[in-house]
């Protein structure tokens, strides 16, 4: 006889999907979390079915509830159980569920595999959390949020229930390609989320190999459109930097869109400074030192200031000294603004759509370019850490020729707005 199981076998031997009889204690069909908390409290056990054999054993006179899993395997009917409710909920009672039957349909009975697991192995979910738990400490709050909260939506109903050494590469593609029709990017970042969690599996033994190791995301996913941020062209820098010279306002979000252009930070870099991370604002060699958790490479970043935004952060220490933040928000000055404010200004200028805060960036690159910095210099004012380029980075971040090539720039931006003024 074949092992194999099909969902029909998988179904309680002497039930249908119909609605169960009351008269052997069974009610109901699709279980809602309503339905659960408002079961009464009887003399006799009840049993709320959920179909496909899952069903809430709701103990006679109000005694515990407990998740059972009745099935045929080998033409004989068993029962497992998959945990109490509510501390197992509906909704994992169902992924649970899901992952036996899944091995019913593989021929394999999950009874077995369970006490398999209990020897072996770990669930998916069980090694997410500690491979989630080691990793957590590197990183910013707002990145850790957003790698749980998209594994919760994203990956945990679909492989969360799986002992760790079953999950096939099938089981990998089925989910990120169920998340791509919604969101292509979050799909590659789920991917890339699953093989973390399993090489981190593999090493600690946990895993016997890596299921995504064989995944080319370039088979698997549509190309991804390129996508850049608005700059606008280097004949138009002239006019912009006048633009922005002219923008109304108490000057704090005019500074911080000037100082853009200037430092060649990320926008959030530039907008969460914390007057702490000033150096020298008076001296010679003006620094800003950026922690580590705020910088994308998680190393504590040093940018050397032009004597041009050095005077920018004076007036902004005028204007802003009291709070901890150099763009404290208007409402509430123990906060920073928000990034978006430095945007909205540039569009204010005239700018929206053609330039972005994050493309002064690309535009100083271009320019620095051209004037014959070399990439290396370039890569390290953009923190960037192409090969080649991390070690020097992390070593000494090349300070003098940072400083040089950023007073240059500066220089040059006022060229070319005395340029366009004369012109106007």
């Amino acid at each position: 006889m074949s092992l194999f199981v099909s969902e029909k076998l998988a179904l309680p031997r002497g039930t249908d999907t119909g609605t169960m009889s009351t008269s052997n204690g069974v009610q109901g069909m699709k279980l809602t979390g309503t339905k659960i908390k408002r079961q009464p409290i009887t003399e006799r056990d009840v049993k709320l079915t959920d179909g496909r054999g899952l069903y809430l054993l709701v103990k006679k006179n109000g005694g515990s509830r407990l998740w059972r899993y009745k099935f045929n395997f080998g033409g004989k009917e068993q029962l497992m159980a998959l945990g109490e409710y509510p501390v197992v909920t509906l909704e994992a009672a169902r992924q649970k569920h899901l992952a036996a039957r899944r091995l019913l349909d593989a021929g394999i009975n999950p009874m077995d595999q369970r006490k398999q697991d209990k020897v072996t192995g770990k669930v998916f979910d069980e090694v997410f959390t500690e491979w989630y738990s080691k990793e957590r400490s590197g990183w910013s709050n707002r990145h850790a949020g957003y790698v749980l909260r998209r594994y919760q939506a994203d990956i945990k109903s679909s492989l969360g229930g799986l002992g760790i050494g079953q999950v096939k590469a099938t089981d990998v593609t089925a989910c990120v390609l169920s998340i791509e029709g919604r969101a292509a990017e979050m799909a590659r970042r789920a991917l890339s989320t699953i093989n973390n969690v399993f090489v981190f599996a593999v090493t600690r033994g946990y895993a016997p190999t890596n299921p995504v190791a064989g995944i080319k995301p370039s088979a698997l996913f549509k190309p991804a459109p390129t996508a850049n941020f608005a700059r606008v062209s280097d004949g138009d820098l002239p006019e912009l930097l006048r633009a922005l010279d002219k923008l109304p306002g108490t000057g704090t979000v005019k500074l911080g869109a000037k100082l853009l252009a200037l430092t060649m930070l990320r926008t959030r870099e530039l907008t969460e400074m914390r007057w702490s991370e000033i150096f020298d604002l008076d001296g010679k060699e003006p620094m800003l030192k950026i922690e580590a958790s705020r910088m994308k490479m998680r190393v504590e970043f040093k940018q050397p200031l032009s004597y041009q935004a050095a005077e920018m952060f004076r007036a902004l220490r005028v204007l802003n000294g009291d709070s901890e933040f150099v763009f404290p928000a208007d409402r509430d000055s123990s906060k920073p603004i928000n990034s978006v404010s430095i945007l909205r200004a540039i569009e204010r200028a005239g700018y929206k759509g053609r330039q972005t805060g994050h493309g002064f960036r690309s535009l100083g690159a271009t320019v620095l370019s051209e004037n014959g910095t070399s990439d290396r210099v370039i890569d390290a004012i953009l923190a960037h850490s192409r090969k080649g380029v991390i070690g020097a980075y992390v070593k000494d971040q090349r300070i003098a020729e940072k400083r040089e090539a950023l007073q240059w720039l500066a220089d040059h931006y006022d060229k070319l707005r005395a340029i366009s003024a004369v012109a106007a």
